[in-house]
C-alpha cells in the first residue's frame, strides 16, 4: 500500500507541476507512470491473495478493498491529466495550481505516514485552495453562457473554457481522491 502511494505521489508531482509552466513532461514521467501501473498490479494481486485466505485472516479487508478501488480511480484521473499535457489542444498552465499540488501532496504524505507509523494526521490540507480555480472556471462558464445567448458560437472563451474546465476538474477529482485515501489509511488497522 505504501509503495502504491509513493508511486502515485511521484507521478502526480511530475504531471501536476507540468501544469504550472515550470517543467515539461518527459521520459521520467513515463517511467513513473509505469511504476504506478506496476504498483497497482501488485496491490491488486496482493488483495486477490487476501481474498483467498480464510475469513478469520482477512483483517481490514473492506478497508483494503476501498483503498484498491480509490487507487484505480486515482490512476485513471492521473492518466487523464497527463493526456491533457500531451495534446496540443490544451495549453492551460497556471501558477495558481501550486497550492493545490502542495495540499494534494500533503494528503499523500499523511496516508504514507499513517500506514508507516499508525500515527494521526501530520498537517491538515485545505480544500480552500481549490476555490479560486473553481471560481475562475465558473466565471468562464457564465461568460460562455452569455455568449451563447447572444448567438456567438465559436469564440475564444469557448476554447479557453474547454481547456480550463477539463484540467481544473481533474485537479478537483485528484484532490478529493487523495483526501479519501488519507482517510482510509487513517482508519486502517
Amino acid at each position: 500500500m505504501i509503495k502504491m502511494l509513493e508511486s502515485n505521489q511521484k507521478y502526480y508531482t511530475i504531471v501536476a507541476n507540468s501544469f504550472t509552466g515550470d517543467t515539461k513532461i518527459n521520459l521520467q514521467a513515463l517511467k513513473n507512470r509505469r511504476n504506478v501501473l506496476i504498483s497497482l498490479a501488485n496491490l491488486s494481486d496482493a488483495f486477490s491473495r487476501m481474498l483467498s485466505e480464510p475469513k478469520r485472516f482477512q483483517k481490514g479487508i473492506k478497508t483494503i478493498h476501498k483503498f484498491v478501488v480509490l487507487n484505480y480511480m486515482l490512476t485513471s484521473h492521473l492518466a487523464t491529466l497527463a493526456y491533457y499535457l500531451n495534446i496540443s489542444l490544451n495549453n492551460y498552465r497556471s501558477k495558481e495550481l501550486l497550492p493545490v499540488i502542495e495540499n494534494t501532496s500533503l494528503y499523500f504524505d499523511q496516508a504514507i505516514h499513517c500506514l508507516q507509523s499508525g500515527d494521526g494526521i501530520l498537517a491538515k490540507p485545505s480544500a480552500q485552495v481549490l476555490n479560486s480555480l473553481n471560481e475562475y472556471a465558473a466565471s468562464l462558464l457564465d461568460l460562455r453562457k452569455q455568449e451563447i445567448l447572444k448567438g456567438q458560437l465559436e469564440t475564444g472563451t469557448k476554447k479557453l473554457l474547454i481547456e480550463v474546465k477539463s484540467v481544473i476538474d481533474q485537479f478537483n477529482y485528484i484532490f478529493s481522491l487523495a483526501a479519501d485515501i488519507a482517510r482510509i489509511c487513517k482508519s486502517y488497522e
